[in-house]
C-alpha cells in the first residue's frame, strides 16, 4: 500500500475532550520547583475515558503548596477522591510516591486557545467538586461530597456494568 504524502495534514490536529466528567488514571506524578515562586508542586499527567470506555486522550494538572483557598481546596479534594488516609503535615514529595497508578473521576473543560497555543482540557476547579471518589462509585456508594453524580451516571463503574447502557456522550453526566 503506498501513502500519498500530498494527502497527508501539514497541521497537527488538535482534539480536545469535551466538558464533563472522565474516569482518570494517574500515570505519572513529579515534584518540580516553580521557576517564580520557589515553591514545590506537583505534576500530573493523566489518561482519560469516558464511560464506555473511550480513551480521550492525556491532559497535565497541577497541584500546588499555596496558600490560596482554591489550590488548598483542589489538593484537599485529589486526597480525598483517592481515598488516602492522611492526618497531620505531609510534604507533597510524600503524596508524590503515592498516586501514580491510582483512579479517580475528574471534571473537564475546554480552556480555549491563547497566545498560539492550541485548545486543551484542564481541569474544572469552579464548577462543581473537582475530583470524586472511583471506588466509591465502584461500590454503589455516595461519594463523600455534595452529591455531584449519582450511580446511573457511571455505567462503566457499576457492579451490573455488563447491563448498563453506556452514555453516549461525555457530557451526559
Amino acid at each position: 500500500m503506498s501513502i500519498n504524502f500530498d494527502a497527508l495534514p501539514s497541521k497537527s490536529p488538535n482534539y480536545v475532550a469535551p466538558a464533563g466528567k472522565y474516569k482518570a488514571t494517574i500515570n505519572k506524578a513529579e515534584v518540580r520547583i516553580g521557576k517564580t515562586s520557589g515553591k514545590p508542586y506537583i505534576n500530573m499527567e493523566l489518561s482519560l475515558t469516558d464511560p464506555s470506555g473511550k480513551s480521550f486522550g492525556k491532559m497535565f494538572d497541577i497541584i500546588t503548596e499555596s496558600d490560596s483557598d482554591i489550590a488548598r481546596y483542589k489538593l484537599r479534594r485529589l486526597i480525598t477522591a483517592l481515598e488516602i488516609p492522611m492526618t497531620g503535615n505531609f510534604e507533597l514529595k510524600d503524596l508524590c510516591k503515592i498516586i501514580p497508578n491510582k483512579q479517580l473521576l475528574v471534571d473537564v473543560i475546554e480552556e480555549p486557545a491563547k497566545d498560539g497555543h492550541p485548545a486543551k482540557a484542564v481541569v474544572d476547579v469552579f464548577t462543581n467538586e473537582i475530583f470524586y471518589s472511583i471506588v466509591q462509585a465502584k461500590k454503589g456508594e455516595t461519594p463523600v461530597m455534595s452529591d455531584p453524580i449519582s450511580d446511573d451516571d457511571l455505567p462503566f463503574a457499576a457492579s451490573d456494568a455488563e447491563d448498563a447502557t453506556p452514555a453516549s456522550d461525555p457530557t451526559d453526566y
